[in-house]
C-alpha cells in the first residue's frame, strides 16, 4: 500500500495491523507505505489529514487459514469472497474438519473454478496454481509444466496434484497457513 498527498500531519487507525510496520518514506514527505506483516490475516487501514479527509484500504495476507481463502479466492475464482462464504470455511478449518490439500482441492474442483478455467490457457492455468496454492510467482521449471500440458503429457488434475503434494505446498500449509498437520489428505480432484 502506498499513500501520497493530503495534508500533513496523518493519522492512522488500525484494525488487526501491526501499526510499526507502517511508515513515512522520508522525512517530510506524504509518502508512507505499509510493509506487508506476517502478522495479521486481514488488516484495514485508515489515514486522516490534517484537514479530516480520510482513506483506507484492507490488504489481505496469505498468513492463516483467513488469508489462505484469500489466496483461493483471489488466484482461482478472481474475486473476493463474501462474508458468509468465508465464514462457513473458516468454520471448517477452525474445526479442523478440513485439510489444506481439500480445501484447495474443493476450490479447483468446483463448478465455479471450472468455468474460469475452461477460460485459460495453459500457462494461466499453471500461474493461477503457483499464486494460489505456493503465494509466489513461477520458477523457469513451470516451463516443462505447461508443455506437459499443451502435449497432453499431464491433465490439469495431474499438475494440481504435483502442487497439493509438494513439500514446498505443505510447508506453507504449517508455516503460513496455520495447519499443524501440513498439506493433509485430500480427494474428489477433477479439473475439466
Amino acid at each position: 500500500m502506498s499513500i501520497s498527498g493530503g495534508v500533513l500531519p496523518y493519522s492512522f487507525s488500525f484494525n488487526s495491523c501491526v501499526p510499526s510496520q507502517f511508515s513515512q518514506v522520508a522525512p517530510g514527505t506524504t509518502d508512507y507505505t505499509y510493509k506487508y506483516s506476517p502478522y495479521y490475516e486481514v488488516c484495514t487501514i485508515t489515514v486522516t489529514d490534517s484537514v479530516g479527509a480520510t482513506a483506507s484500504t484492507t490488504i489481505y495476507s496469505a498468513v492463516g487459514g483467513t488469508g489462505y481463502l484469500y489466496l483461493l479466492y483471489d488466484y482461482l475464482l478472481y474475486r473476493t469472497p463474501a462474508v458468509a462464504e468465508t465464514s462457513s470455511w473458516n468454520l471448517a478449518v477452525a474445526a479442523s474438519n478440513i485439510s489444506c490439500s481439500q480445501l484447495a482441492a474443493d476450490f479447483l474442483s468446483s463448478t465455479e473454478f471450472a468455468a474460469k478455467a475452461s477460460q485459460m490457457n495453459q500457462a494461466i492455468f499453471v500461474v493461477s496454481l503457483y499464486l494460489a496454492l505456493l503465494d509466489r510467482q513461477p520458477d523457469p521449471s513451470s516451463s516443462g509444466l505447461i508443455d506437459a500440458l499443451n502435449s497432453g503429457t499431464l491433465t490439469r488434475s495431474q499438475v494440481a496434484d504435483i502442487f497439493l503434494q509438494s513439500s514446498e505446498f505443505s510447508q506453507d500449509c504449517i508455516n503460513l497457513y496455520g495447519f499443524a498437520g501440513g498439506a493433509g489428505t485430500y480427494s474428489g480432484l477433477t479439473i475439466p
